[in-house]
């Protein structure tokens, strides 16, 4: 390549003409209105030369594949089917009342792939490669636009003088590298498409690719382009006109500012739109199927109300859409009818250039006028239906997220003045968080006496104060229900108390007597069992000196809370061994039956051994280190087989039953 001269293309198309091509691709092109063909300014015309490289040379491609040929064919077989016959011989494929079922062998056709031949190809491409590109390496649709062009006029390059650049902007910049990488991923890029073409067989794997090249810059032209800048409608905008073919342009962004609004963007809008109601439709639904079973009902029924809007909305850009499609098809037809008029009139060289001009302002005014009172009819058509469907919608909001409530709320405020606290209570839920509907929830619970209830609402509100307030009274109830049902029990009965299940002993006017038999509560490593064998004093001869009565009266006698606290009474209780000695008398809340002065109990016990069938222990002692066990299911002599501990291996089978007096006053 020769560095001294440039080639390229001189200017063959003068600015004239580029002014003159400027108005018929104001008029050509679809996108751009009418009215720029006369309101369209040119600012500014610049002579541009766009340096161009040919990078050619040779370039080998081996390739190889694993190449498969095969078909597809058909085959019979046998099967066996069920059909339902009436007893008119009528067969059918479902079951009908009246119809037997009946197996029968039929020929099926199935479809098989068979593999024809399976041949590993191996090819190579040897050939030459040329291609323009932007000196700099680069890509763009202007450079695109040039190449294009270039490569399809084929156009004679000729050498260029100092003065063909005289009064152009000149691309000089260059990166030779870079156009040879461009050159080589192109030309790679092209091979490889071209070589899956040409693959036999029906499909192929263990493909390979290898590519080489050698490519080099063999020429550089200087290609010739104006830049046209102009405005339209206060916006600057610009196009590429070819320097040396009169009548091609190029431009990426076409005015869209026009008072006049394009066919097919309001339509295009509206359609987008739908979907995307249609999108947060579908996202809402899915959203309520999730959430359904775990939300109250005034927010399920406030989701469904956003999701009936949206999918109206979606439902009212479909049809606008549709309508506004069909407008935009006959303001399309009326934008062609226009072009074409002032088209015919600005190529007539009967008239002079200053009357086309003045007739196509003419044309565009009259097009403008008509344009604005179209666009005023139909802003009007389609305002009043759709600020008529707003305002429905907005009532019908209005109603469900205002009056309604306001109303509800009313109604639920003279339910709880009346005394109706139940009520007023549903009544306010149903309100979820309008106003202050859970504080009167709280209120309605409070004069209910669902103390319990009122807290816990409370506490969700991070109301601790009022917590507080009603935690005593709350206790008092608990107090007062725990007694109403202790005074309904009956002797044998089982009640629940705290996390354990009881039976019932013994039950006087004032206080009954139970006996905790198993526990209850979540933890499922606890048991009564567990209790004993971490608890009991084995060498303890005394109920009053053992580490259980301490357990039992402390840890133990903890675990429950305090409305069942106030329940349990403190009692004096006999120790007596079972020679007969007494021991003298502890205060206990917590203790264990006494084989002696509790044998009534025990006796019941053992004959209820439904209620208890396994070893349980009692405060007797047995010796001077032991204490008795009573042996519920092995019960021989009437007054219960005693063990002494201390002769016994411990063993899973031996339990407390820790029992209470409970004030039933």
């Amino acid at each position: 390549m020769d560095e001294g001269r440039k080639k390229g293309l001189a200017f063959s198309v003068s600015e004239d003409q580029v002014r003159e091509d400027f108005v018929n691709y104001l008029l050509e092109t679809k996108e751009i209105p009418p009215d720029a063909s006369t309101a369209a300014q040119i600012v500014k015309i610049k002579k541009h030369y766009q340096l161009f490289s040919k990078c050619e040379g040779p370039y080998t491609a081996h390739w190889g594949a694993r190449c498969i040929w095969e078909h597809t064919e058909e085959y019979t077989y046998k099967d066996t089917e069920t059909v339902f016959v009436d007893k008119y011989g009528t067969e059918y494929r479902y079951q009908h009342d009246g119809t037997t079922p009946v197996s029968r062998e039929v020929t099926k056709t199935g479809y098989r792939t068979v593999v024809d031949r399976v041949e590993q190809v191996n090819r190579e491409i040897n050939n030459n490669y040329s291609e323009l590109i932007h000196a700099q390496g680069v890509i763009t649709p202007l450079s695109n636009w040039i190449i294009e062009r270039f490569s399809k006029e084929k156009t004679t390059v000729a050498s260029l003088s100092d003065g063909d650049f005289s009064g152009c902007a000149v691309t000089e910049q260059r990166d030779r590298g870079r156009v040879t990488t461009l050159a080589d991923t192109n030309c790679k890029n092209a091979c490889l498409s071209y070589v899956k073409t040409i693959i036999p067989g029906n499909r192929y794997g263990n493909f390979t690719f290898d590519f080489k090249s050698d490519f080099k810059i063999s020429e550089e032209y200087y290609i010739p382009v104006y830049q046209v800048e102009y405005t339209y409608n206060h916006r600057q905008y610009e196009v590429w006109f070819s320097g040396y073919e009169k009548g091609v342009w190029f431009s990426e962004k076409t005015p869209n500012s026009s008072k006049i609004k394009s066919p097919g963007k309001v339509s295009k809008l509206l359609y987008t739109s739908s979907i995307v109601f249609f999108v947060i439709d579908a996202a809402l639904l899915v959203l309520a199927a999730m959430i359904g079973n775990s939300q109250p009902l005034s927010t399920m029924w406030t989701l469904l109300t956003i999701i009936l809007v949206v999918f109206g909305a979606f439902i009212g850009c479909l049809i606008a859409g549709g309508i506004f499609g069909k407008i935009d098809s006959i303001t399309s037809g009326r934008w062609t009818d226009v072009k074409s008029q002032l088209t015919e009139i600005y190529h007539n060289e009967e008239m002079t250039l200053q009357i086309r001009k003045l007739k196509m302002e003419q044309i565009v005014k009259k097009f403008v006028a008509e344009e604005t009172k179209i666009s005023r009819r139909r802003k009007r058509r389609i305002l009043i239906p759709t600020i008529s469907i707003l305002v429905i919608i907005s009532s019908v909001l209005i109603a469900k997220q205002v009056i309604i409530p306001m109303v509800n709320y009313s109604n639920a405020e003279k339910l709880l003045a009346s005394g109706k606290y139940s009520e007023a209570v549903e009544a306010f839920q149903n309100l979820g968080d309008y106003r202050d509907s859970k504080n009167k929830v709280a209120e309605a619970l409070v004069a209910k006496g669902d103390y319990v209830s009122a807290i816990a609402l409370y506490e969700e509100m991070g109301n601790q104060e009022k917590a507080k307030e009603y935690a005593s009274l709350a206790i008092e109830q608990q107090v007062a229900e725990s007694k109403e049902v202790g005074r309904k029990t009956q002797i044998g009965s089982i009640i629940t108390i705290g996390n354990y299940d009881a039976v019932v002993l013994n039950k006087e006017s004032d206080r009954i007597l139970i006996m905790l038999l198993r526990y209850s509560g979540s933890d499922h490593s606890r048991n009564l069992n567990t209790v004993y064998q971490k608890n009991y004093d084995y060498k303890s001869s005394s109920w009053e000196s053992s580490s259980i009565r301490a357990f039992l009266n402390g840890a133990f006698l903890d675990e429950f809370q305090e409305s069942i606290n106030r329940l349990i009474l403190e009692t004096d209780l006999p120790n007596i061994t079972q020679s007969g000695k007494d021991l003298g008398t502890t205060k206990d809340k917590v203790f264990l039956l006494s084989a002696v002065s509790d044998k009534r109990y025990i006796d019941a016990i053992i004959d209820n051994g439904i209620i208890i069938n396994s070893t349980t222990f009692t405060r007797t002692p047995a010796g001077s280190t032991t204490v008795v066990s009573i042996d519920v299911e092995n019960y021989f002599d009437g007054t219960g087989n005693h063990y002494a501990m201390g002769e016994q291996e411990v063993s899973n089978s031996y339990y407390i039953r820790p029992c209470m007096w409970l004030d039933i006053s």
